[in-house]
């Protein structure tokens, strides 16, 4: 079974995307089941044109030891009308939240989309998933992805995230 590891600023909803479209990837790529994983995979997602902001991540990235690679996060501005209405239930969305989605909202979830996919077609067991604006300590995140690993069959998947307004 593969596991997965998310740090997020921001969590999106399921909605975005037609279920059929999310569910055809589990059916399509086969999990393999391990009794001690202890491969992991880092993937961070960033814009192209966010230059400074992967240049802030990445030797954060690289600390933690473990095989990483960026994904090409989905600029939402940048969307046609046809992408969004073939990848978004734009009216589930409505239903949930009173409202449309934003464009960086639909390009946030794609980006994490693609990460996951890209997490599944790996060989790894389990999977970090940050955003390029996530900050952290790497020795201690690395123990408690350790001590996770020790304590596996608790979890499927662990969310860290925080939302966070204002100055520190």
């Amino acid at each position: 079974m593969k596991y997965i590891f998310f740090a997020v600023a921001v969590v999106l909803l399921f909605f975005l995307y037609q279920s059929s479209f999310i569910l055809d990837i589990k059916s399509k790529v086969p999990c393999l089941v391990k009794q001690d994983p202890k491969s992991v995979l880092v993937l961070y997602l960033n814009l192209e044109r966010a230059k400074e902001r992967r240049a802030s991540i990445e030797p954060l990235v690289k600390a933690l030891g473990y095989r990483f690679e960026r994904i090409n996060a989905v600029d939402g501005k940048t969307l046609t009308s046809e992408e969004i209405q073939k990848n978004v239930d734009l009216e589930k969305f409505k239903q949930f939240r009173g409202r449309p989605p934003k464009a960086g909202e639909i390009g946030c979830f794609m980006s994490h989309y693609y990460a996951l996919k890209k997490f599944l077609e790996s060989v790894e067991d389990v999977a970090l998933i940050l955003e390029d604006d996530s900050t952290f300590d790497p020795k201690a995140l690395k123990s408690i992805i350790e001590e996770a690993l020790k304590n596996q069959a608790f979890w499927d998947t662990l969310t860290f995230q925080s939302n966070h307004h204002g100055l520190p």
